[in-house]
């Protein structure tokens, strides 16, 4: 988790667990009525973090306009609907889960193109010719 304006951390690239893996941006429709422009700031916002995979704008409460120009559009933006709170909740829940499917869907291509290429992961304890005799511990 990573509140907005923070910066990736220096050790990502070592540790993956610090990676920036999703970004997702919460909007209120009434409060910003121009979608055009929430979009544009998304994106920008986005550009801050390379190692993202899945980006995803909910947009709460649109009103009839906005509701009609978020349906052209392709894209990341999602938009719920004024609707009560279980309502809410449940369209919540199915975005969060298709941003968790978009996430294994690019690990799965990660896989794919390790394994086309051979990509072969070697330890220390592998070549074991290279290592010393304190190095190298038996059972």
């Amino acid at each position: 988790f990573v509140l907005g304006g923070s910066t990736p951390s220096p050790w990502e690239d070592f540790q993956s667990h610090r990676k920036t893996l999703a970004v997702v941006g919460i909007v209120h429709c009434p409060s910003s009525p121009d979608l055009d422009a929430v979009i544009d700031q998304f994106s920008n916002s986005c550009k801050s973090y390379p190692s993202s995979l899945v980006d995803r704008c909910f947009a709460f409460y649109p009103n009839d306009s906005q509701l009609d120009d978020g349906s052209k559009r392709d894209g990341n933006l999602r938009l719920f609907p004024p609707a009560d709170r279980s309502t809410l909740e449940f369209h919540l829940n199915t975005m969060m889960q298709e941003v968790a499917a978009s996430l294994l869907m690019e690990f799965e291509k990660w896989v794919l193109q390790a394994e086309s290429s051979g990509t072969i992961l070697k330890t220390p304890l592998d070549s074991q010719a290279s290592l010393s005799s304190e190095e190298v511990f038996m059972f």
